[in-house]
């Protein structure tokens, strides 16, 4: 039911705004990442309540419940467990312990939080420093999906175990009907000052390669393009590397700049794509949309072969998505989620429940299809909404 758009996972993809804040020169700078698909969120511990006289009131702050709940009372199906199978660890709370009641904002709140960059490069005053960076959603999908963190690393090597990963008992209520403008960015703020962005010095090919290229019989071009794609490796890389791309019909061309006010492509990550059989025009998309991660950016193209070809498609006609309000609707309704049944991390069995349009919910384990009406909502590891 989407006419005209041949790639259903565009349904699904939200663009996130990320912010950072220099330490040194309290200048604060924006940046768009778009395609996203899943909105990773934590599920923080219940904070013990601050001690409150009766004239004072708690206007602000994370909407937790203080309440506990039996995964009995709020249906959480059984796994069925093993005659052989170990007992669970001490850690993980067992069937029908109680839990906390994480209220779903709270869960929101701990997602936009920021966290600290050291080592961060001051665009500012060139200097090392730390930085703080959050985010928040620059658009809103028409689907969305909700990735609950369920599984944490803890630290066991008191008890000789190490560091294993283990399952979080804590319920995080998610609403059926869900409103997130909380999370929609902002852009640059009444007070704030905006970062100069910072330019990488762009990767130069080293002349004793070009010349070692060049005296193959190969155009100064190549040359170039051979130097940075081994990343001035050294004459030899280069001119097997040039052997090996002698066919590619833009070898001879001269490497483009890049004029936009992105920032920069490094042109030997480029030419790396460009190498496995991708034009230079669709390398620097896919590194744009990667993050620079070469191998990333190929497994990006590869994924959308046949999708790239027609420049005049309305993907490329689309607008860069700059920083700045998210103006969306942000009501969504809730569709389905997964949970996963056991206490540990290393086992146990995952089921599905669907709303349907009758209003009820449907259990999905395995072949076992059956109405369910307290679909457990607080434990959810994958929630799927959609649009309203």
């Amino acid at each position: 039911n989407t006419p005209g758009n041949s790639d259903l996972t565009k349904l699904f993809e939200f663009a996130s705004e990320e912010k950072t804040i220099d330490a040194q020169s309290k200048q604060v700078g924006y940046k768009v990442q778009p395609g996203q698909t899943f909105l990773q969120v934590p599920i923080p511990k219940l904070a013990e309540p601050p001690q409150q006289s009766n004239s004072s009131k708690k206007e602000e702050g994370p909407a937790v419940a203080t309440g506990t709940s039996s995964s009995e009372e709020i249906g959480e199906p059984k796994e069925k467990k093993s005659k052989t199978a170990p007992s669970s660890s001490s850690a993980t709370a067992p069937a029908g312990a109680k839990m906390e009641i994480v209220d779903y904002k709270a869960c929101f709140k701990r997602m936009l939080e920021a966290y600290i960059l050291q080592g961060y490069t001051s665009p500012v005053t060139q200097q090392k420093g730390v930085a703080y960076r959050s985010s928040r959603m620059r658009t809103f999908p028409q689907y969305l999906f909700i990735q609950m963190l369920r599984f944490e690393q803890v630290d066991l090597t008191k008890e000789g175990k190490g560091f294993q990963i283990q399952k979080i008992r804590r319920m995080a209520n998610m609403p059926v009907e869900l409103d997130i403008e909380m999370l929609a960015s902002t852009g640059l703020q009444k007070g704030e000052t905006a970062l100069p962005k910072a330019k990488k010095p762009k990767p130069e090919a080293k002349p004793e390669i070009i010349a070692a290229v060049t005296n193959m019989g190969f155009s100064k071009n190549a040359g170039i393009r051979a130097a940075l794609a081994t990343q001035n490796a050294g004459a030899e890389q280069a001119v097997n590397w040039v052997l090996m791309h002698s066919q590619d019909a833009d070898v001879n061309d001269p490497i483009q700049d890049n004029d936009d006010d992105e920032e920069e492509v490094d042109a030997g990550k480029v030419s790396q794509v460009a190498g496995m059989g991708f034009n230079q025009k669709h390398a620097i998309k896919a590194l744009k949309a990667t993050d620079g991660d070469v191998a990333r950016a190929i497994e990006w193209l590869f994924s959308r072969a046949g999708q790239l070809d027609d420049d005049s498609s309305n993907e490329q006609k689309k607008k860069k998505i700059e920083p700045g309000p998210n103006t969306d609707s942000p009501r969504y309704k809730i569709m389905g989620f997964i949970s996963h049944i056991g206490e540990r991390a290393t086992s146990g069995h995952y089921v599905c429940h669907i709303l349907k349009d009758n209003g009820k919910w449907v259990l999905y384990n395995d072949n076992k299809v059956t109405y369910c009406e307290k679909p457990p909502l607080g434990l959810g590891y994958i929630y799927l909404y959609r649009r309203v």
